[in-house]
């Protein structure tokens, strides 16, 4: 017939195609980040460093829902929570569980503003290496944003959980001593 013939072993091509592309994806923490490379395995969009994370990965992101579920209740978070919930959340969803999140990191935290300029500028004091547009701020739950705006949130529990790792060290020294 009219098909085009293809060329010598298509199933090898694809078999190196995946051997190539498990290689860009080395071992990794649960969460999909290695923290002794984070910063040199990521390139450069726009002169900004872009997220060497599988953000859009549907592993990832699960595993990103999962771990923001386990520390939102192990932290008594207030609100309605749940798998459903994070896969496309609201805008007040996303506000309600970074503000609890900012809060975290400093209780007396105040209101200075806009939502998303507070979002913005406490990434920013916390050294987040990666870019979050005021735009996607506006677009918490499209398909597009949500994944790296979860990225980011993931990126903020874990920096939380080693401070409380850090703090609890540092209890047991005291303790100790």
């Amino acid at each position: 017939g009219g098909s085009l013939p293809q060329r010598g072993g298509g199933a090898g091509r694809a078999s190196e195609a995946s051997s190539r592309r498990q290689s860009m994806n080395p071992r990794s923490s649960s969460m999909g980040l290695r923290k002794s490379s984070a910063g040199l395995r990521s390139g450069t969009v726009n002169g900004r460093r872009s997220d060497p994370r599988p953000t859009t990965d549907r592993g990832f992101i699960n595993a990103s829902i999962r771990a923001l579920i386990n520390y939102l209740m192990d932290h008594e978070y207030g609100q309605a929570l749940s798998p459903k919930i994070l896969t496309r959340p609201t805008q007040r969803d996303f506000s309600n569980i970074v503000t609890f999140l900012f809060r975290q990191i400093d209780a007396n935290l105040p209101r200075s503003g806009k939502f998303e300029d507070e979002v913005l500028t406490m990434y920013k004091a916390l050294h987040y290496p990666f870019s979050i547009s005021k735009t996607s701020l506006h677009a918490v739950g499209s398909p597009h944003t949500w994944p790296h705006l979860l990225a980011s949130i993931s990126w903020m529990i874990e920096l939380l959980e080693y401070d409380e790792k850090g703090a609890d060290a540092e209890d047991e020294g005291v303790r100790k001593a």
